[in-house]
Order: C-alpha cells, then sequence, then structure tokens
C-alpha cells in the first residue's frame, strides 16, 4: 500500500522532531506483524531511560474501528495492538513520562 505524498510528511516530521532535539528512529513499509512488533520493542527499549518523553508518528492506511494496515494488508489495532504496549507495566522506561502518540490514517 503506498501513500501519495508521504515521504514528504516523514520529512516534514522528521526534521521537526530533530530540531526539538528528538533522536528520531524510522522504519518504513511495515506489515502488520512487524509494525506491531516494532512498536512493542521501541516501548520496551532501556534508552528511554535518558529522556523526558517519547513520540510516536504511525502513518499508513486505515479502517474502521481505529485499524492501522501493514504493508500485508492485514490490520493492527490502535487500541488493543498500539496502546497497551505503552502502559507502565509493558514500557517501565517510559514510566511516569510523556507518551504522544500520532497516527495518520486515512479511512
Amino acid at each position: 500500500m503506498r501513500r501519495d505524498g508521504s515521504d514528504i510528511d516523514v520529512r516534514h516530521v522528521t526534521d521537526t522532531l530533530e530540531a526539538l532535539d528528538f533522536e528520531v528512529i524510522f522504519k518504513k513499509d511495515l506489515k502488520a506483524y512487524e509494525m506491531t512488533k516494532a512498536i512493542r520493542e521501541f516501548a520496551q527499549d532501556s534508552r528511554h531511560e535518558r529522556y523526558g518523553c517519547t513520540a510516536v508518528f504511525v502513518m499508513s492506511h486505515g479502517g474502521d474501528n481505529n485499524m492501522i494496515y501493514g504493508t500485508d494488508h492485514n490490520t493492527v489495532s490502535v487500541v488493543n495492538d498500539i496502546m497497551p504496549c505503552f502502559a507502565n507495566t509493558k514500557a517501565p522506561y517510559l514510566k511516569g513520562k510523556a507518551k504522544l502518540l500520532f497516527f495518520q490514517a486515512c479511512r
């Protein structure tokens, strides 16, 4: 699945975050299971201990009921698959820190 203009969006977000001294980690064209795995691993990363907050941007096609599509056309649930990754018990290095989650997904 290709989103026209996504390269421009990614560049703008990356430039903005880097200007704010965020460390940017970029993943592209992930299948649904790869997206879930990458988010889960990111949320558990011990590097968060050094920072005061985190920001996550997910840009993809979306569907009904808060679903995001992977490149394999399978879906990831924002509510059931992504949000729980950032709970204090699942992301101990982010405990007590701001977690900014942005989703850009046409429906």
